[in-house]
C-alpha cells in the first residue's frame, strides 16, 4: 500500500471518528448552554424584582418623574426579556446529521473523485491550488485547515440561524433550513478563505 492510500485511510478513519465523537459533544455543548441560561434566568427575575421594589421605594419617597421613567423603561424591558419564547434553534439535530452526512460524503469523495484525493494527497500545481505547500504541504495539515473551514461555518450558520428561525413553528423546517444554510454559509466561507490564501501566497513564505 502506497503513501498516498495509507494518508486516505487515515482520513477515513478520522473522519468516522469525528462522526461518533460529535453527538458527545453537543450532549455537552448543549448541557452547558442549559446552565448558562438558568443563570441567566435567575439573574433576570432578580433584577426584574429588585427594580420593582426599588420603584416602590422611589414612588414613596416622591422621586422625580425622570427617575420613575428610566425605571419604568426598565422594567419593561426586563418584562419583555420574561415573556419572549423559547430559543427555537435546537442544534443537536443540525450537528448529527451534519456528522453523518460529513462522513458518508468524505468516504464517497475519496473513493470516488480524483480532485479530492489531489487536494488532500497530491502536490499543490495538481490541485490547482498553489498555497497548498510549505505548512499546507502535508495531508494532515490540508485535514485541519478543513476542519478551521468547518468550525467557522459551524459558528457563523448557528449566529445567521437564530435570525432566521424565530417565527417558524415547524421543527423539521428549522432543521432543514439550518443544514441548508450551512452548506451555503461553509461553500462561502472556503472560497473567501481560500482566496485570501492565494492572495497571501506570492508575500508569505509559510506556504
Amino acid at each position: 500500500m502506497d503513501t498516498s492510500s495509507q494518508t486516505l485511510d487515515l482520513l477515513r478513519a478520522l473522519a468516522g471518528a469525528l462522526a461518533v465523537l460529535v453527538p458527545l459533544v453537543v450532549f455537552w455543548f448543549q448541557r452547558v448552554d442549559r446552565l448558562q441560561k438558568s443563570k441567566y434566568l435567575i439573574d433576570l427575575v432578580r433584577s426584574y424584582e429588585d427594580l420593582v421594589e426599588i420603584r416602590k421605594r422611589q414612588v414613596e419617597s416622591d422621586a422625580p418623574p425622570v427617575v420613575l421613567e428610566k425605571i419604568d423603561t426598565m422594567i419593561g424591558e426586563l418584562d419583555r426579556e420574561l415573556k419572549g419564547g423559547p430559543d427555537k434553534l435546537n442544534i443537536t439535530p443540525f450537528m448529527v446529521v451534519l456528522a453523518v452526512v460529513t462522513f458518508f460524503v468524505s468516504l464517497l469523495f475519496t473513493q470516488l473523485s480524483d480532485y479530492i484525493n489531489r487536494l488532500f494527497t497530491g502536490k499543490s500545481y495538481e490541485s490547482e491550488l498553489f498555497f497548498l505547500e510549505g505548512i499546507f504541504a502535508s495531508a494532515m495539515a490540508r485535514f485541519a485547515l478543513l476542519l478551521v473551514y468547518l468550525v467557522i461555518s459551524i459558528f457563523l450558520t448557528i449566529l445567521v440561524s437564530r435570525l432566521l428561525v424565530t417565527r417558524m413553528k415547524n421543527a423539521f423546517v428549522r432543521n432543514l433550513l439550518v443544514l441548508l444554510v450551512f452548506f451555503g454559509v461553509f461553500a462561502c466561507v472556503s472560497f473567501l478563505l481560500s482566496l485570501i490564501l492565494v492572495l497571501l501566497d506570492p508575500v508569505t513564505t509559510l506556504w
